[in-house]
Order: C-alpha cells, then sequence, then structure tokens
C-alpha cells in the first residue's frame, strides 16, 4: 500500500525540477525497494512537511536487508537515486540520511528554504 502525507504551502522557493526530482527519487527507490522486500504486505509511506524554515521529506518502506554494495559499481540498484538526492540536500545547504531497521528502509531529505 502507498501512503502519501503532503502539509505544504502553495509555494516553495525550491526550483521546481528539484521537488521533482526529490519525489521521484524517494517514491522510486521505496517502490524498487518494497517489490524487493519479500514482505507479504509491501508498504511506502511518503511525508512532506515545512518545519522552520525547512521541507522535510520521509519515505519509509518494507524493505530486504541492505546488501554491502560495491560504490564503484555502475549497476548498484539504489546508489544512482540516492547519490542525487545527497547532492539535491547539499545545493540546498541541507540533509539526507538513511537507515535500515527491522524490516523498513527509511529515508529522510531536509532542504533549508532560501531566503525569497
Amino acid at each position: 500500500g502507498l501512503s502519501l502525507d503532503a502539509e505544504l504551502p502553495p509555494q516553495l522557493p525550491i526550483e521546481s525540477a528539484h521537488l521533482c526530482s526529490a519525489f521521484s527519487n524517494l517514491l522510486d527507490n521505496g517502490i524498487q525497494g518494497a517489490l524487493e522486500s519479500g514482505a507479504v504486505e509491501k508498504i511506502i509511506e511518503l511525508r512532506a512537511t515545512v518545519q522552520k524554515d525547512c521541507l522535510v521529506i520521509r519515505c519509509q518502506n518494507t524493505a530486504a536487508p541492505p546488501e554491502k554494495k560495491d560504490r564503484s559499481d555502475p549497476l548498484r540498484l539504489h546508489g544512482l537515486g540516492l547519490d542525487i538526492l545527497d547532492r539535491l540536500a547539499k545545493a540546498y545547504d541541507g540533509s539526507f540520511r538513511t537507515e535500515y531497521s527491522s524490516g523498513w528502509f527509511s529515508s529522510v531529505l531536509i532542504l533549508h528554504l532560501p531566503k525569497e
């Protein structure tokens, strides 16, 4: 199942292409992780809010334990989307982190909202 909860103002001082990239990469990664999880019920939850002067996007999905992948392997499955999200976080002086725990993969992307 897919659960989305976005409480965002009508206008955000973030480029539309960057917003699309953030949501599409988080969802693509979540879908891929859930499909490969082996879980009976595949779940993806995406939450987006503005907290103080930051856009905070959290994505959780059912997932198999991560394999140690060779970072130089161009075919690694999760690498590209996560690298894009990491670069996006840096561009907005924010942060991107991921975590795996007990059958769940979590991603948190924080972007500082530029002063308009």
